[in-house]
């Protein structure tokens, strides 16, 4: 699946990915390819995308999850490494 996480300022993560992790509305989301299609708010905190052996981590401010099509955009009001 496809994922993209940005700011209003800059994109933090583009690329395909084997799982993300996320904290939305309602408690911890995993997302794989071809879920199904959701928006959902992300609550601050950390966020983890799987790439084949390797995961990236970054902490999330508040914002918004969509999922359409095998692809993840995440929109979030800051991002900290």
């Amino acid at each position: 699946m496809q994922i993209r996480i940005s700011t209003p300022d800059q994109t933090i993560f583009t690329g395909e990915a084997d799982s993300l992790v996320v904290e939305a509305e309602k408690g911890q989301l995993e997302i794989l390819p071809m879920h199904a299609s959701l928006v959902t708010v992300v609550r601050p905190g950390p966020v983890r995308v799987r790439q084949g052996g390797a995961t990236k981590s970054f902490q999330l401010g508040e914002g918004v999850l969509r999922i359409h099509d095998d692809h993840v955009v995440i929109l979030a009001s800051r991002i900290t490494n």
